[in-house]
Formats: structure tokens, C-alpha cells, sequence
């Protein structure tokens, strides 16, 4: 039977490395938990983690990049010392270089293997 499932994707932009966890619904703590196996892959953060606006951590979207981010996301932000910036909804330039990357990792992978 088919399920559908949310991947967490992260990867550092001058390097090939490349971290993805699959979970069976995005929730707020489904975040929490792909940023630590995250930060944990690649040793610590980065300065900067690019988002494309979910739900779970965006309340809502304000102008240019500015955002009202859920309090305990930036809370893990502000612990963790990165700075999280957020996609222009409407600019799919922006987003072409992450899907990309995603569609080439995923191919022949079955989703057992990720959860």
C-alpha cells in the first residue's frame, strides 16, 4: 500500500555531503529530530540553513525574507548558533538546485530504507 512520507534533506552548499531521514508525517518534533541527526552527520552546524517556508516552522510569511518563525524553532536556532533563512515563496530559481540534487539521491532508493 502506498505511503506517503516527509524527507528532511540537508546538505552543505560547497561540499557533496549529503544527510536525508524520512519520517511518516511532518510534525514540529520530526524537525527537531532531522536537524539533530543532521548536525550530528556533518559535526555542528552551519552559519546559515536555508528553508523553503514549511509549515511546522513558519507561522507566517511577512515581507522580503522576514518570517514569524515558530518560538521553540528559533529557540533551537539560537542554541544550535545558526542563522535560518528563508526561500521568496514565488522564486523557483531558488529552490531548482535543492530538488535537483533530491531527485538524483532518490532514484532506486526505497523508502523502508529511509525510516
Amino acid at each position: 500500500m502506498p505511503q506517503t512520507i516527509k524527507v528532511g534533506h540537508f546538505w552543505l552548499c560547497y561540499s557533496p555531503k549529503l544527510f536525508i531521514v524520512a519520517f511518516p508525517r511532518e510534525q514540529f518534533e520530526m524537525v527537531l529530530e532531522a536537524h539533530y541527526r543532521a548536525l550530528a552527520y556533518f559535526g555542528g552546524p552551519s552559519k546559515r540553513i536555508i528553508y523553503d517556508n514549511p509549515k511546522t516552522i513558519v507561522h507566517r510569511i511577512l515581507s522580503g525574507k522576514e518570517r514569524d518563525l515558530n518560538k521553540r524553532f528559533a529557540r533551537m536556532a539560537s542554541h544550535y548558533l545558526f542563522e535560518p533563512v528563508m526561500c521568496n515563496p514565488a522564486s523557483g530559481c531558488e529552490k531548482d538546485k535543492w530538488r535537483i540534487r533530491f531527485r538524483i539521491c532518490a532514484l532506486g532508493i526505497p523508502a523502508e530504507a529511509w525510516l
